[in-house]
């Protein structure tokens, strides 16, 4: 039995786009490291990485979701690791940029462990299913999708050299029409560029000539540098976008930070660094910057980390935890009641003027997600069709704007 949505508010006077002004709180992201890449105990080291990042007023991590690990046999993937991820991530706040990386050997034109490899032909039927899996799996918890890492540089094979893009776009477009297809609210960023490698101006020039457009909602950048930060490699990438008539969409930074080498008068110079990179990116005239992940939140082989291993601060950490951040909308007494057979009635309010989303399902994993409530800070959301007997999970992410939103903690209720 389809369900049926009736949604109804108590809205207050006031604009959509007043509530957007300066409203960027996704720049304000931290990429995590697993315990097994940074050398201890997930069990241990997870839970806590996570509550440090939303410790520091970080508001958006970016996850990876390898097909490669996901479905290493064709047709059998395990959910497990990621589903716990972004468990971890949503129980503390905090959005996610979905990275989806990494060729499995059985869909690997080579037929071996070598996922910087497009998928072959034949596999790319495989490939859009995955993608269309993670939407339905995860649609709701996760607005924002990256399509593949590096795919210009050190994310993709390099034996015929770098800046592939005709390799690349084929995984663009079909990942593209999938997750769009899955989730039509979903957004979608083409690839993290780099220039250790390849280069992000060649590659993204050559992404429109090969009729790119259209298949991606943001560019992607790591604009890494060595010493202090300058924006001139955003700003070339920014007007190769309005040359070819992409001056509404903005730039999503999913990688940048510094490396400590281990040595403490570096990890403090770096603190001066990141205040500085900071300042940068809050600016009004960068409001074309949405979502900006700084890499990462500690050490793994290498030692870009905010933190050490074993989470121990550095001077960078504190800096980005005192750095004053926009509000996010907050919704309060969320109330979840079972009103009659396969009926439920979900009331909330919010802090500031804001739609609401409700997030429902049998399982943590949700997979449904009503429309909308009208802007304001009463909300008013009646589901129908539910199965009766049944035992659901509810979670409201109220919104101020597409980069500011913010996640309730999970309800449950027992339907008539």
């Amino acid at each position: 039995m389809r369900t049926i949505i009736i949604i109804s508010v108590a809205a207050v006077s006031m604009s959509m786009s007043a509530v957007r002004a300066a409203n960027r709180p996704f720049i304000f992201g931290m990429n995590p490291i697993g315990g097994a890449e940074a050398g201890r105990d997930p069990k241990i080291h997870d839970p806590a990485m996570y509550k440090a990042i939303a410790a520091a007023g970080g508001t958006i991590v970016r996850i990876g979701f390898n097909w490669d690990q996901i479905e290493r046999e064709k047709g059998k993937p395990n959910w497990e690791n990621l589903d716990r991820d972004v468990n971890f991530a949503v129980d503390s706040n905090l959005a996610i940029v979905g990275l989806v990386n990494s060729t499995p050997s059985w869909a690997s034109p080579t037929g071996k462990d070598t996922p910087f490899y497009a998928p072959k032909r034949e596999s790319m039927g495989d490939f859009e299913s995955f993608c269309r899996q993670l939407v339905a799996r995860y649609k709701g918890r996760i607005k924002f999708w990256e399509i593949w890492n590096e795919a210009n540089g050190y994310g993709w094979h390099t034996d015929k050299g770098y800046n592939l893009t005709e390799e690349y776009m084929p995984v663009l477009k079909a990942s593209y029409k999938a997750l769009k297809a899955a989730d039509p609210t979903c957004l979608v960023g083409a690839t993290g560029l780099d220039d250790a490698g390849g280069n992000a101006e060649i590659f993204l020039r050559k992404i429109y000539e090969l009729g790119g457009k259209g298949y991606f909602d943001a560019v992607i950048d790591h604009p890494y540098y060595e010493g202090q930060y300058r924006m001139d490699k955003l700003l070339k990438l920014r007007k190769i976008m309005d040359d070819n008539g992409d001056k509404a969409l903005p730039i999503w930074i999913t990688e940048n930070g510094w490396n400590t080498d281990g040595d403490p008068e570096k990890a403090k110079q770096i603190g001066v660094y990141l205040k500085d990179y900071l300042d940068q990116i809050d600016r009004p005239d960068y409001d074309w910057i949405p979502i900006a992940t700084y890499h990462t939140i500690c050490d793994f082989s290498m030692k870009y980390g905010l933190m050490d291993k074993n989470l121990n601060p550095r001077p960078a950490y504190e800096v980005f935890k005192s750095y004053l951040k926009p509000a996010r909308p907050v919704a309060s007494d969320v109330k979840i009641e079972a009103i009659g057979k396969g009926t439920v009635r979900v009331t909330c309010k919010t802090n500031t003027p804001a739609t609401a989303r409700v997030l429902y399902g049998t399982t943590r994993n949700y997979g449904e997600m009503t429309g909308s409530t009208a802007l304001g800070t009463k909300h008013t959301v009646k589901i129908l069709g539910l199965k009766s007997g049944t035992l659901y999970q509810f979670r409201i992410r109220p919104a101020t704007g597409t980069y500011n939103f913010s996640f309730s903690s999970n309800h449950e209720v027992k339907v008539k």
